[in-house]
């Protein structure tokens, strides 16, 4: 019986219905609109969120890009004055040093 149940096959979840008729692709609602809601005033939010994408492909870049990026689109960026003057903290330089292993470490043995 277990065996005959899986050897059915699925359910197209296509052929379910699950309220009015919807067909993907296209740009009709799922339901009609009201009135209220043909001839409300958006908000402000609405408004903001209805405005399309900006096309970054078409856009000139404000940072320059190197020819030899190693075939990426994104741009080499030139390092700022106040990043080349920071001074690290105590934290920092206590971060960048490296791991000392535990006393009991004992490393790999070459084996031939």
């Amino acid at each position: 019986e277990r065996i005959e149940t899986l050897a059915k096959p699925k359910l197209s979840r296509s052929t379910l219905s699950y309220g009015p008729s919807l067909s993907w692709g296209n740009q009709q609602t799922m339901w009609q609109l009201s009135n209220a809601a043909k001839n409300t005033e958006p908000s402000e939010r609405i408004l903001l969120l209805a405005q399309p994408k900006r096309n970054l492909s078409t856009q000139e870049d404000l940072k320059p890009q190197w020819e030899y990026s190693c075939g990426r689109q994104s741009p080499i960026i030139q390092t700022s004055g106040a990043a080349r003057k920071a001074v690290n903290s105590e934290r920092i330089d206590q971060l960048a040093q490296p791991k000392n292993h535990h006393r009991n470490y004992t490393e790999n043995r070459f084996v031939e």
